[in-house]
C-alpha cells in the first residue's frame, strides 16, 4: 500500500498534474491500493468542480475510490482509499468517531489470497553423448534387430526393439521434476536478481547473529532493493509507451494493458450457434419474401 502525498490548497489549481504524476509513479508501477489523508477535496459533494475532475481522472485510470463516509469532524470526506477497479484485494473500509484528531481513522480490510505455485513439470531426456560407441555398435548387430529389418510391416516392432535393446541399455530415460515453471516479470533484470541474492544473504546473517549492525545493514539493503524495483518498473513501462508513439493503435493497447482496461466484445452474445445461422438465413431471405 502506498500513501498519497498531502495536497495543499495552493496546489489545487494544478491538482490534475500532481495526481497524474502520482498515479503513474505509485499505483501503476508500485501497488494495487493507496491511501491518502487530508486531500482537501470534498468527495461528499459530487457537484463540486474539483471533485468531478478528480473522479473523472480516477475513472480514466481504471481506479476506484472506496471511502463513502465522512472522515472529518466537519462532515466532509477528505481521507481516501484508492485501488485498481480490477484488484482482487476487495478492500472494505470502515471508521470510528473516536479520534484525538479532527480526522477520523479509516480502517481498510483486504482480502489477500496467496497465489498458488504452478504444478510441478517433468522433463525427460537421454544422455546420448555418454553412449559407449563400441558397445553400442556391438549390440546393434543383435539378431532381433537384423531380422526385423527384412519386413517393412514390422517398423513398430523394430522401433520398440531398438529402444528396449539399445537406447534403454546405453542411454536410459532420465526424468527430472521442476517445481516451478513460471517466467519472471520482464522488468525483473539480472542486476535485480543478483541484488536479491545479496539481500537474502544479509537477511540470513541477521537472523543468525541478531546483531544491531547486521540488522541495520539488512534494512539498508532492503530499502535499496525496493527502490531498484520501482526504478526498473518505471524504465520498463516508459520504454513500452515510448516504443509505441508512432503507432496510436498499439499505444492505446499498451496503455489499456498497463491500466488493466478490459474492452468489451463488439459481438452480441448468443445462446447457440444454430440460432445465429437461422437468423442469418432469415435476414438473407427477408428481402426476397417482401418483394
Amino acid at each position: 500500500m502506498a500513501a498519497l502525498p498531502f495536497l495543499s490548497v495552493n496546489l489545487l489549481c494544478n491538482f490534475q498534474a500532481v495526481l497524474l504524476n502520482y498515479l503513474l509513479r505509485d499505483i501503476i508501477c508500485h501497488s494495487e491500493i493507496s491511501s491518502g489523508k487530508n486531500f482537501n477535496i470534498h468527495l461528499d459533494n459530487p457537484t463540486d468542480h474539483l471533485t468531478s475532475q478528480f473522479l473523472s481522472l480516477l475513472s480514466s485510470f481504471n481506479l476506484t475510490q472506496h471511502v463513502n463516509f465522512p472522515t472529518h469532524n466537519s462532515n466532509h470526506t477528505l481521507d481516501l482509499v484508492i485501488s485498481s477497479s480490477d484488484t482482487s484485494l476487495a478492500p472494505f473500509v470502515s471508521t470510528t468517531l473516536c479520534s484525538p484528531s479532527d480526522h477520523f481513522p479509516v480502517f481498510t480490510e483486504l482480502s489477500v489470497i496467496r497465489t498458488p505455485l504452478p504444478p510441478p513439470t517433468s522433463h525427460s531426456f537421454r544422455r546420448l553423448h555418454c553412449i559407449d560407441t563400441d558397445s553400442f555398435l556391438s549390440d546393434l548387430k543383435s539378431p532381433q534387430l537384423i531380422n526385423n529389418r527384412q519386413s517393412p510391416d514390422s517398423l513398430d516392432c523394430l522401433l520398440t526393439a531398438y529402444n528396449s535393446t539399445l537406447l534403454d541399455k546405453h542411454a536410459p530415460i532420465i526424468t527430472n521434476i521442476s517445481n516451478r515453471n513460471s517466467k519472471s516479470n520482464p522488468w525483473f533484470s539480472h542486476p535485480l536478481r543478483a541484488f536479491r541474492t545479496t539481500l537474502r544473504h544479509a537477511e540470513s546473517i541477521c537472523k543468525c547473529t541478531h546483531s544491531a549492525l547486521d540488522l541495520s545493514n539488512f534494512k539498508s539493503l532492503r530499502n535499496r532493493y525496493h527502490h531498484l524495483i520501482l526504478d526498473s518498473k518505471k524504465k520498463h513501462f516508459s520504454k513500452l509507451v515510448s516504443s509505441s508513439f508512432d503507432n496510436p493503435r498499439r499505444l492505446w493497447q499498451t496503455i489499456n494493458k498497463l491500466l488493466n482496461h478490459k474492452s468489451a466484445s463488439p459481438l452480441p452474445s448468443s445462446s447457440a450457434a444454430t440460432s445465429i445461422a437461422d437468423r442469418f438465413v432469415h435476414f438473407i431471405q427477408a428481402p426476397s419474401l417482401t418483394s
